[in-house]
């Protein structure tokens, strides 16, 4: 290998050239100057606090938001299911 990445690893932020760092980050996971994306931030809602008494008890921020992304809390109702006819012609 054209680098040796166990040399020097312990300063090597400031201690390693660029090519060095590009070498030994690309095949041996090492002295990488790339960061992992920053953690998500948790949602604005606990869909699962208060749901036993969502409808009194949840805001209508959290309603919609739960609604929305969980599919608890939703304010609307179904439409009611239709009778059946009166007579069956098929009888």
């Amino acid at each position: 290998p054209p680098f040796d990445c166990n040399a020097g690893f312990d300063n090597w932020l400031v201690g390693w050239s660029a090519p060095k760092k590009d070498w030994c980050c690309a095949h041996g996971g090492r002295g990488c100057t790339t960061t992992p994306p920053p953690t998500p931030p948790p949602p604005p809602f606990d869909c699962n606090a208060g749901f036993d008494n969502w409808l009194v008890g949840w805001s209508a921020p959290k309603k919609d938001w739960c609604c929305a992304h969980g599919g608890r809390g939703c304010t609307t109702t179904p439409p009611p299911t239709p009778p059946p006819p009166p007579f069956d012609c098929n009888a």
